[in-house]
């Protein structure tokens, strides 16, 4: 069999602690930075472990864990344009971080374990690349110490909702800042506020979107992209690591998001031709991007917090592959960014 020692990320998204949506996401990110990966190839073979057929206790008797991960993945094959084949394997644990066996494993078994030693994250996917960013193998594994079912059990995690996420995972998507997206980085239980846990099966738009960006074909949509600057003293300073917001003025929707980097850049990608309205705000919570851990604690703790809005809706053209709102001057007749009143 195939051996691809290559670099890896392994992304999980978090358990809701007491049923509470506000726990933040554990993410290990190996290595510390990294920027998008996508698969080269299409259609993507992924095996369905033998364990699919005989699950452990952890999931609910009667849960059908072959349909729910077909579904799933019928919704990123619908949104992506990518086409999933699926073969079945006897392997039911995924590949170790340094060492890939070019297998792309969707596993429910307990063999995982001690993957998620130190951790309640329902699930993790495990994505090897090669030198050039191209996805090589992506492994995606349960978490056999937390419950799953697809009826809306009291107390369980929606099984076709985290496969959804970890399949987000698997095509190179990072966790997103729209609380609506199947990628946000945060799972509720069933059963809080009384309701089933079923949004996250549905992709919402924010998530077709960033998978477009990743799949789609370049000369159909539309990006924005500009940097984020304030003044400072009288001296104009990027803003690093605010969370960036393209709503579509039409439905009032959030369609996109995007982290602005050290150079306060940003972008936003496979967008239709529309007018949007773009918000930046401080970024709080764990959403992974693509800099190092230390960075990311800067994100969490911003030490100049700032609120913005829009003076002007943004109107994007069909096929325009960048509207740029680049430069300092520009952005401030778009972004009116002020400072938070005192309390």
């Amino acid at each position: 069999m195939l051996r691809n020692s290559a670099a890896s990320v392994v992304v999980s998204i978090a358990l809701v602690a007491a049923m509470l949506p506000s726990a933040s996401a554990e993410t290990t990110i190996e290595p510390a930075g990294y920027g998008s990966h996508r698969w080269l190839r299409n259609p993507i073979i992924v095996s369905l472990s033998t364990s699919f057929a005989s699950p452990p206790a952890n999931i609910r008797q009667g849960t059908d864990v072959r349909a729910a991960a077909q579904r799933a993945l019928q919704s990123w094959s619908d949104a992506a344009g990518i086409q999933f084949l699926e073969t079945t394997t006897s392997n039911e644990k995924i590949s170790p971080s340094n060492d890939g066996d070019g297998v792309n494993l969707i596993t429910v078994s307990g063999a995982n374990a001690a993957e998620f030693e130190n951790s309640d994250a329902p699930a993790r996917t495990r994505i090897f690349f090669d030198s050039g960013g191209a996805i090589t193998e992506a492994d995606i594994a349960l978490n056999p110490a937390v419950e799953f079912s697809d009826d809306g059990t009291f107390g369980t995690y929606d099984l076709e909702s985290t496969f959804a996420h970890e399949l987000g995972h698997l095509l190179g998507l990072p966790h997103s800042g729209v609380i609506a997206a199947t990628m946000q980085p945060r799972q509720a239980k069933n059963g809080l506020y009384g309701l089933p846990a079923f949004t996250q099966r549905s992709l919402s738009v924010a998530d077709v979107t960033a998978v477009r960006a990743l799949y789609g074909e370049q000369s159909t949509y539309s990006s924005i992209s500009g940097r984020l600057t304030t003044n400072t003293s009288g001296r104009a300073r990027s803003i690093f690591g605010a969370q960036m917001f393209a709503e579509d003025v039409s439905t009032g929707g959030v369609v996109g998001s995007s982290i602005s980097s050290t150079a306060g850049a940003y972008h936003v990608d496979g967008l239709s031709a529309g007018v949007y309205r773009v918000f930046a705000q401080p970024l709080d919570g764990a959403v992974p991007a693509p800099y190092s851990r230390r960075q990311l604690l800067r994100f969490a703790q911003p030490t100049d917090p700032f609120t913005s809005t829009c003076e002007r809706p943004l109107k994007v053209p069909t096929g325009l592959l960048s509207w740029a709102a680049s430069g300092a001057a520009i952005v401030s007749e778009r972004l009116a960014l002020s400072r938070p009143k005192p309390n």
